[in-house]
């Protein structure tokens, strides 16, 4: 049996000795022990007896936060996390001091500070938690992904698929993913270790292009649907193409609008798609661009039997497959192209050299393969929504006066039943006795340390929340009620088309009451402009009156100096 633990470490044998011989049941002495596990029985029975300490409890004992400490910070760590507010480790550091300014209260100048280094050894004593580079997310989309939106769509989703016996082959996804043609990611590359930057030098043409793609649920995909900023296309890009189904489109801002819009699904999406249709009824899923939500649009839609779903407003992020998955790699694999172009050409990237960079990209990235994660990832291909709902945030709600908190200490659970009532520390104090096997000493100990810990961290927490709550202002802007997704049909047209026809009578009527009130100004400006001729003319009469006067009182006096 002693060969069983031949390939264990000293240690590790060391530690399964000693809760050999301290188990409950059948424990066993330190000679017999020793014997199994290949250990001096002296070394078994210092250490039971505490006159030795393991590796790991020297080490322990070095650190600047207890084991119980650590698991609790890890514990708020992944608490914020599920709140949607991970912790840097700048904040990680914040937390720690405060449970040493609790543990040991001293002046800031004596108290042993925390290293920048500390985090690593963090991170290596405790394999559940890791360190990622967080990407930012709007607060509009963090308040639309909530778990009463999200599972609408999925049962609307659910309920069209059943209403109209929509096959996988039969759905489909189409976005609009725009590509700055010069632009070039961050990438990894090698540099003398005397050099502390490295730069790559990109084409630096900024002239924005837009692709429409389409994938269905069944790993297909149509061709890509290309949008310049031109007025006229060229000859050259056509030549470039390596299928003749890719359409090449032209637009005053290089991206699709009404008219690009409607095309596309009568000339792009309804051509293919009708080829390889399968059931009565297609489903065609999009976010809520304008260009999608137009009279002609759903009208098209409604008479070639194609359901519209349109996911609810800023959570294509979670569920639309292209952005999911599919729009992130191609992105990667576009810049790499550009990048090797920026190494071996040294000419100005033209549009033609997108159309055969962005087609190399799409090669790698529209497999099969992929486009079936992206149909799992957003929990439609196989039908499985929580998998998009386990990514939600948690939103963080104010515990009710009764709140239990269960402590494992040395593996047995502890419950502490806080603020239930006036008793509660009694009943916490029995909740200790109750539990506790080994010293009663080490236990109250580590249950001192975790409401240390705990209760330094949640005053941390606590002062931030009143100083944001004393910062903010007190009148509030009115806020938007977020969208749902739905389904556009013919409902939807007939009321936008109701819509229309009153939003072009009300603008119509304002243009008849704009036209009548420009002609009454034009027509009190004309009296006005009269009234001040008729009184110039009659000033310059009044003058003329007054000048012959005068002449002929000069004459007069002339005539009688004359005569006398």
């Amino acid at each position: 049996m002693a060969d069983a633990f031949a390939d264990l470490s000293k240690h590790k044998r060391i530690e399964k000795a000693v809760a050999a011989c301290t188990q409950e049941r059948n424990p066993l002495s330190a000679t017999k022990a020793a014997k199994i596990y290949r250990i001096a029985p002296s070394t078994i029975t210092r250490r039971i007896n505490e006159q030795s300490k393991s590796k790991k409890a020297v080490n322990q004992s070095k650190q600047l936060l207890t084991p119980v400490e650590e698991r609790t910070l890890v514990k708020w760590i992944i608490q914020y996390y599920k709140w949607g507010l991970p912790l840097a480790f700048k904040q990680i550091r914040r937390f720690a001091c405060e449970i040493l300014a609790r543990k040991n209260p001293q002046p800031q100048s004596s108290q042993p500070s925390i290293s920048d280094q500390w985090h690593r050894k963090l991170l290596q004593r405790h394999p559940e938690i890791k360190r990622v580079s967080a990407r930012g997310l709007d607060r509009v989309r963090a308040s639309a992904a909530n778990v009463d939106t999200i599972q609408e769509y999925f049962e609307l989703y659910r309920s069209l698929q059943q209403k109209y016996s929509i096959s996988p082959q039969d759905t489909y996804n189409m976005d609009e993913k725009g590509f700055c043609m010069g632009a070039i990611q961050r990438s990894t590359v090698v540099i003398p270790v005397t050099q502390r930057d490295a730069f790559l030098r990109q084409d630096g043409n900024r002239e924005w292009v837009s692709v429409i793609e389409t994938i269905s649920a069944s790993g297909e995909t149509l061709s890509s649907y290309i949008i310049f900023k031109a007025v006229y296309q060229q000859s050259s890009w056509h030549q470039q193409l390596d299928s003749q189904s890719s359409k090449i489109a032209t637009s005053s801002k290089g991206w699709t609008d009404n008219h690009l819009g409607l095309l596309w699904l009568r000339e792009h999406f309804e051509v293919e798609t009708a080829k390889r249709q399968i059931g009565e009824y297609r489903m065609l899923l999009l976010d809520g661009h304008e260009s999608h939500c137009t009279l002609e649009f759903i009208d098209f839609c409604v008479q070639k039997k194609i359901i519209l779903l349109v996911l609810p407003p800023h959570t294509t992020h979670l569920l639309q497959p292209l952005d999911v998955v599919i729009f992130s790699l191609l992105a990667r694999y576009y810049s790499a192209e550009i990048e090797e172009h920026s190494r071996e050409k040294h000419y100005w990237l033209e549009k033609k050299d997108f159309i055969i960079y962005y087609q190399n990209a799409r090669k790698k990235t529209l497999r099969e393969s992929n486009i079936h994660s992206a149909w799992r990832a957003t929990g439609l291909m196989p039908y499985n929504p929580q998998s998009v709902i386990s990514k939600l945030p948690i939103r963080a709600t104010t515990p009710s006066e009764a709140t239990q908190i269960q402590l494992v200490l040395n593996g047995s659970p502890l419950n502490l039943l806080v603020g239930a009532d006036e008793d509660y520390i009694t009943k916490a104090t029995q909740a200790i006795k109750d539990t506790m096997s080994g010293s009663p000493a080490q236990h109250c100990m580590r249950t001192i340390e975790y409401l240390n810990a705990n209760n330094a961290i949640l005053h941390t927490t606590n002062a931030r929340l009143v100083a944001a709550a004393r910062s903010r202002k007190e009148s509030r802007k009115a806020k938007k009620a977020l969208g749902k997704a739905r389904a556009l049909g013919k409902e939807d047209a007939d009321k936008l088309q109701a819509d229309t026809e009153a939003k072009e009578a009300a603008e119509k009527a304002q243009k008849i009451a704009i036209g009548q009130k420009k002609k009454e100004q034009a027509l009190k400006k004309a009296q006005e402009e009269a009234a001040r001729a008729e009184r110039a003319i009659q000033r310059a009469l009044t003058k003329k009156k007054r000048q012959m006067d005068a002449e002929i009182a000069r004459l007069t006096k002339i005539k009688d100096s004359l005569f006398t």
